[in-house]
């Protein structure tokens, strides 16, 4: 489902795109998405579990892209070497966010996305 703004028990989600509000896409559920790791090596199987898919196609590299939510707050929470993750528990919710670290960030875009560029440059589209 696309949207500009999605009610979940943990509260509103919004994402901003340059200052201004953007569709997303909102699904339920996604294989590689459906448990959350704990401290101890275990996992969390969640009762409900939403994945945010935001359209990078149209953005310029001097674009940022903000997702809002209406409670609690972020913290870091570790990543890889090329993405990063933060988290938020509240109450009987754990809200997560992962992305891509932006100190190579169009490395993964011209393998991810080779169609955005030409001869070596982001195109302006």
């Amino acid at each position: 489902m696309t949207t500009k703004k999605f009610d979940t028990p943990f509260g509103l989600i919004e994402v901003l795109k340059s200052g201004t509000q953007t569709d997303f896409e909102i699904e339920t559920g996604g294989i590689g998405y459906e448990a959350y790791p704990l401290n101890d090596g275990t996992s969390l199987k969640p009762d409900g579990l939403y994945l945010i898919k935001i359209k990078i196609s149209s953005t310029l590299p001097d674009d940022s892209i903000i997702v809002k939510y209406s409670t609690g707050k972020l913290k870091y929470d570790g990543g890889d070497e090329r993405t990063m993750n933060a988290i938020c528990e509240n109450d009987d919710y754990t809200f997560g966010f992962g992305w891509a670290d932006t100190e190579d960030i169009e490395l993964g875009y011209r393998y991810w996305f080779p169609e955005l560029y030409e001869n070596e440059k982001r195109k302006r589209i």
